[in-house]
């Protein structure tokens, strides 16, 4: 079996090649924002645009067109994959992000933001091409609407967040790569009985937490968790390889958290050695 993804809310930053399956169950408060890893991506060759792609041949050609790491492998019976790029900006202080998206009329309204330095700021003069690239329902057209303008970059001061890791034991050893978040007891229920034996580890999703992380990781050095942040509405999960070097070793391949519940969930990863 290939490497999926099951989603609920959850951005992956920093990965290489990884599929997309079908939609969990959405955070309380909105639909998930379904982030898709760029690792790779040279958005400098780009040209700036609203792209919507709603087949595997059309988006693995726009990827490896700006990219040497495999396109991002996504359901395409389940999923569209959109892309806003800005183009050349004077320096990192530029950024797009979409904020979510929603049904109505019978097309998806894709809401984006566009983010501009705060006024008095001083950033470093480099080039800067922000992107943003996230997967949304197929089967309906697309159309953006940029959301209350621009905003000034003021982030959102990080904090450490609490976490509990659960006991994998029961997961199969012959599972493939896939980074996963579910908000909702059925949808992890059908995953374990898939890809598990006997009850899945327990997760109060009803008290308002989640379960994501990484199960089947092709790391030779296996993966572990550095911690976890929250800034606003998004958590930021760091994992890092199991042990120094590219050893082969019996580091444990899988890890998944039990989280409070956010729209969005981020995964920042060093490099692994695959």
């Amino acid at each position: 079996m290939g490497p999926r993804l099951v989603l609920g809310a959850i951005v992956l930053l920093g990965l290489t090649a990884s599929t997309l399956a079908g939609p969990a169950e959405a955070p309380a408060g909105g639909p998930p924002i379904i982030g898709l890893p760029r690792f790779g991506f040279k958005a400098a060759g780009a040209p700036a645009g609203q792209y919507a792609f709603t087949a595997e041949r059309e988006w693995t050609r726009f990827w490896s067109r700006y990219s040497g790491e495999p396109a991002p492998r996504v359901d395409f019976s389940q999923w569209q994959v959109v892309a806003i790029l800005l183009g050349e900006r004077p320096n990192p202080g530029y950024a797009v992000e979409v904020m979510d998206y929603a049904v109505e009329g019978g097309k998806v309204v894709v809401h984006y933001q566009e983010v501009a330095p705060a006024p008095g700021s001083v950033w470093t003069q480099v080039i800067s091409y922000p992107a943003d690239v996230v997967a949304v329902p197929a089967g309906r057209p697309v159309c953006f609407v940029c959301a209350g303008g621009r905003r000034s970059l003021m982030p959102p001061v990080a904090r450490d967040l609490g976490y509990r890791a659960l006991d994998l034991t029961g997961l199969s050893a012959a599972i493939g790569e896939q980074f996963l978040a579910f908000t909702g007891e059925a949808a992890w229920q059908q995953f374990w009985s898939r890809e598990g034996r006997g009850r899945p580890p327990a997760v109060d999703f009803a008290g308002g937490y989640m379960a994501a992380g990484v199960v089947g990781l092709q790391s030779r050095s296996g993966v572990t968790v550095s911690g976890a942040q929250r800034a606003g509405d998004r958590i930021t999960v760091t994992l890092g390889p199991g042990g120094p070097g590219c050893t082969d070793g019996p580091g444990q391949r899988s890890v998944v958290l039990v989280l409070p519940r956010a729209p969005r969930v981020d995964f920042a990863l060093g490099r692994f050695c695959r």
